[in-house]
């Protein structure tokens, strides 16, 4: 019975320790609880603060047991006073001690453990009130290495400001030459315009050829720009002649690019017998055609309507006759590109 009053004496001191210990971390906890709403959360600190949570519901849990420790000696102390009275009237009471003694040695232990767990529960505490402190310093590393972020990112802006600044003066200076080189090609691009525009002798010296060439005429003759005589004689003035009379025979002149065509004049033989040759001949340019030689007549002149162009002109004779010309002359301007004819 001593030794059962001592133990639920050393139990209510536990108890007591117990009590002190759970003061503490309620203590620890509600600095915790402070330092969290100041500093705000954070990812450690959420992971903190639910170890101090499960650590108070541990000591509650511990201190419930203490107290059920206790009530439990005490009915203990109650049964002994009564086992007393029965040993002195019954000789079993020894038995019924010795298992009482095997329940207060379990009891013992289970306080034992409470104890060890209550002071690992306080290491944890302590260990994690160290880990708080050390936050602020972390914090302020967090804070320097953003201070320096953001002055990498400020001289990044000033940069960045500097390279568009030039950048807009680079692309006036460009727009204002390109301006310039603007003005200066159109300038060039109506200079050209206007002499290729220029109606002038564009057959003059140009390749030409025949189908039923002479041996001792040439059409070279045809584009030299001579059409003058002296006087009334076949020899005066050279021209062209076929080798012999014949059907659909053609002579041809080649300006040497695309030329648009105003005017075609042809200067006929001077013979009597020869100039009727050239009656019925047909004109083109290239395949458009221009007109056809009526009546008998020393020179004929087509006036070509609408925009012609061309880079072959070509004398189509369909009767079965020989075919003499002085002289033939195209007028107009050019030459020009097939996509890019403008006058």
């Amino acid at each position: 019975r001593e030794e059962a009053g001592k133990m639920r004496e050393e139990a209510q001191t536990m108890m007591k320790e117990g009590n002190d210990a759970m003061k503490q971390a309620f203590d620890v906890l509600m600095r915790a609880f402070a330092f969290f709403e100041k500093e705000g959360p954070s990812d450690n600190c959420s992971e903190i603060e639910d170890t101090i949570r499960s650590i108070k519901q541990d000591i509650t849990v511990s201190s419930t047991e203490l107290t059920s420790i206790v009530k439990q000696l005490n009915n203990l102390d109650t049964k002994i006073s009564g086992a007393v009275e029965i040993f002195e009237n019954n000789t079993g009471v020894l038995d019924r001690l010795d298992l009482l003694e095997s329940t207060i040695e379990n009891l013992d232990k289970r306080v034992m453990d409470s104890d060890n767990k209550v002071q690992g529960q306080l290491t944890d505490i302590l260990t994690s009130s160290e880990n708080l402190t050390r936050i602020p310093a972390h914090l302020d590393q967090v804070d320097s290495a953003l201070g320096s972020i953001e002055d990498a990112l400020k001289n990044s802006n000033e940069k960045a400001e500097s390279f568009e600044q030039k950048l807009v003066n680079k692309t006036f200076h460009l727009a204002r030459q390109v301006e310039i080189n603007m003005d200066l090609v159109k300038t060039v691009k109506t200079r050209q315009q206007s002499w290729m525009s220029e109606i002038r002798l564009i057959s003059l010296h140009k390749m030409t050829d025949e189908s039923n060439r002479h041996e001792s005429y040439e059409t070279g003759v045809i584009t030299d720009g001579l059409v003058g005589f002296s006087e009334y004689h076949n020899y005066v003035r050279v021209y062209t002649a076929k080798a012999s009379a014949s059907s659909n025979e053609k002579i041809w002149i080649k300006l040497g690019g695309l030329f648009r065509v105003h005017k075609i004049q042809v200067w006929n033989a001077r013979n009597p017998n020869e100039k009727v040759r050239f009656q019925g001949t047909r004109i083109l340019v290239d395949e458009t055609y221009i007109g056809t030689a009526v009546g008998v007549s020393f020179y004929y002149d087509f006036e070509v309507s609408g925009e012609v162009y061309g880079s072959v002109v070509t004398l189509h004779q369909p009767r079965h006759t020989d075919m003499n010309v002085v002289e033939v002359q195209v007028w107009g301007c050019g030459p020009f590109d097939q996509a890019d004819k403008f006058a």
